[in-house]
């Protein structure tokens, strides 16, 4: 049986499932190589356990515990938020602005393709491409 990386690496941290663990320890049994292997793995996570050790019993700064005491949880309703969103856009209808720009925006576009129809405007058209016009 080959035994892959990440097998032994799942033996090595004590996360590997019981029957694959057994054939795991059969070949390690046989193969020196595999035990090294399982042997530097284990040594490589005390060293890291080590030197993250002290970071994880730290106590968090105290301008952030003094933050989160100062601030009351805020917890919301997702739905509820949804709903009185949806609810606002329902309510909400377009006013003079919107409808004034909605117009400025056809005179202009119809005043451009009128002059560029008539052969006016910065944009002409010669043999069926389009060319800037201008002094």
């Amino acid at each position: 049986m080959t035994i892959s990386d990440e097998q032994l690496m799942a033996y090595a941290d004590g996360e590997l499932p019981e029957e694959e663990r057994a054939a795991v320890e059969a070949a390690i049994a046989n193969d020196p190589a595999l035990a090294e292997q399982v042997h530097a793995h284990r040594a490589l996570r005390a060293q890291l356990a080590e030197a993250f050790s002290g970071t994880l019993v730290e106590p968090p700064p105290a301008r952030f515990t003094e933050l989160l005491a100062s601030t009351p949880p805020s917890v919301i309703s997702l739905d509820a938020h949804r709903e009185s969103r949806e609810q606002e856009r329902a309510r909400r209808r377009w006013s003079w602005p919107e409808w004034g720009a909605l117009a400025a925006s056809v005179v202009a576009g119809v005043a451009a393709g009128s002059m560029w129809l008539q052969g006016r405007g910065p944009i002409g058209s010669e043999g069926g491409a389009l060319v800037a016009r201008g002094e």
